[in-house]
């Protein structure tokens, strides 16, 4: 803590002390308090005055493991957050001693008060002051762990979604690894998905610790800016996953040139960022295909001699801005009662964070309705978003029998399987450059988003007549999904070997 800072914090609270100091001697002096009554309530306004500083004085949070193993975490002392809210009731506690409690014995519990609030920030302080000796203990217990390489996330928010999409195929290599994260707000989301060890490092010099020998890969499921405060260690391969490959404009950001190599699913990806004029040398890209697809169940049937027919309903969510807003959601009602009408079975899968608005909570819980009342009324087994939210893409893909989803990865990602799918083409966008400025439509039965609010019977009746039965576009798939997904789509073995060879580990004997 800087004396400079402190000082200015000292400064800027002293008009509101002053004046909860004065009210507080009034209200002493009301109550008949003699000098200890009086004396207590000007040390509660001290109090009001030093609350900002706790926060300076516990400075970041520490860095911390778990599940690391022969590493015992520190024991907790509040954050500068915590210590303020537990500093400020008890000032408020105070108050109400002020009022109803004889002077001598306000007076004590004040220089209790005091005392406690002493300790913590010794604490805290010496806390800070230890804060290279916590960095070398966990240093030394990632050294001993040896990780081969980390998974590393910058996100504050549960963006658990976008890590499970990864989780499962790295941990094929069978060689230890660590995931990093910068906040511990991601904690408890990421111990659900994963049972390898967790580094909490929230500064950048923390990041220090994990810099151990034999590490020399990370990974990244996103691209946020944060990913940067890692990408500056040059030891290391960094690496970009991403969460899924689509024709989203965020798929192809300039932020990504940042990375040592960029994972792309097929070649699609790599035109994509060239027509963006998003300048990756070449050599950075490595075709992997998508793991996450292997072992999908192929189509063994056309969709036409399917009765009923499951389909998997999975809009997107509604993007950062009106260049991202890509999702159906707001119409799903209306593509849903089409499927019911026409008999189908419906698996009802929206994107996870479109669970964390409050407009998108309740559109999910009108479409889940229509789908409890129709399986009520008809018998169908359809699929709720809340009675499957923890189920994954991959199980809701295998279940269904022909797709209708927005432009995204889920799309994608159905390629693999052959089956038919529809695309709800964004707000604005005509059907007629659909397919030629997103090249992920070109197999895809086209719903207008527009004419499905004005038309939605006209719409909906011819595209769901091909996508269920006459399937025109059958043979136009494999094409497309060559193109997106690489000559061995539903094969983990192009990630896995590209891995392997970065991190000089041999495939290990079956």
């Amino acid at each position: 803590m800087r004396l400079r800072s402190a000082v200015s914090t000292l400064v800027g609270q002293l008009p509101v002390a002053a004046a909860i100091g004065l009210a507080l001697v009034a209200i002493a002096i009301l109550r008949g308090h003699d000098w200890p009554g009086i004396v207590a309530a000007i040390g509660v306004a001290g109090a009001v005055a030093g609350l900002p500083l706790l926060s300076e004085v516990h400075g970041p949070k520490p860095p911390l493991g778990y599940r690391l193993p022969g590493y015992r975490r520190p024991v907790p002392v509040p954050t500068g957050r915590s210590s303020q809210v537990i500093s400020g009731l008890i000032v408020m506690i105070m108050v109400l001693v002020i009022l109803w409690l004889p002077g001598w014995l306000v007076f004590l519990v004040m220089l209790l008060t005091w005392a406690g609030l002493g300790t913590n920030l010794v604490a805290a302080y010496l806390r800070r002051r230890g804060r290279g000796r916590l960095g070398g203990e966990l240093r030394r217990a990632v050294a001993a762990y040896a990780p081969r390489f980390v998974i590393y996330t910058g996100r504050r928010n549960d963006a658990s979604y976008q890590l499970d999409m990864w989780v499962p195929i790295l941990e094929r290599l069978q060689v230890p690894y660590l995931v990093v994260l910068r906040y511990p707000e991601a904690l408890e989301s990421t111990q659900a998905i994963t049972k390898a060890p967790i580094v909490v490092l929230p500064t950048g010099s923390d990041l220090d610790a994990i810099m151990v020998p034999g590490l020399s890969v990370a990974f990244y499921v996103n691209g946020i800016a944060e990913n940067s405060t890692l990408v500056n260690y040059r030891d290391l391969t960094h690496i970009y996953l991403g969460h899924g490959d689509s024709d989203k404009e965020l798929s192809v950001h300039p932020m990504h040139s940042m990375f040592d190599r960029v994972f792309v699913a097929g070649q699609a990806a790599i035109d994509r960022y060239r027509h963006a004029g998003v300048k990756i040398a070449t050599s950075k890209f490595v075709i992997v295909g998508r793991p996450q697809t292997a072992g999908l169940r192929r189509a063994v049937q056309p969709i036409g001699t399917i009765r009923p027919p499951t389909v998997l309903y999975a809009p997107t969510w509604r993007g950062y801005n009106a260049q991202t807003t890509l999702s159906s959601l707001p119409v799903g009602p209306v593509i849903v009662r089409a499927l019911l009408q026409r008999g189908a079975v419906v698996s009802f899968r929206p994107h996870p964070f479109s669970w964390l608005g409050t407009r998108e909570r309740s559109e999910i819980s009108a479409i889940d309705e229509l789908l409890r009342r129709d399986r009520e009324d008809s018998g169908r087994p359809h699929r709720t978003a809340a009675d499957h939210r923890q189920s994954s893409v991959a199980e809701e893909i295998d279940v269904s029998d022909a797709l209708i989803t927005d432009v995204g990865s889920v799309l994608i990602d159905y390629f693999v399987t052959g089956k038919p799918y529809a695309v709800v083409l964004p707000p604005g966008r005509s059907p007629d450059t659909a397919r030629s400025d997103l090249p992920s439509t070109v197999a895809a039965y086209l719903i207008d988003h527009d004419a499905l609010r004005q038309r939605p019977a006209d719409q909906l009746e011819s595209v769901l007549g091909e996508l269920l039965g006459s399937d025109p576009l059958a043979d136009q798939r494999p094409g497309v999904a060559r193109y997106y997904l690489g000559e061995q789509p539903g094969d983990d073995r192009p990630f896995l070997d590209a891995v392997r060879a970065l991190i000089g580990h041999p495939e290990p004997a079956r």
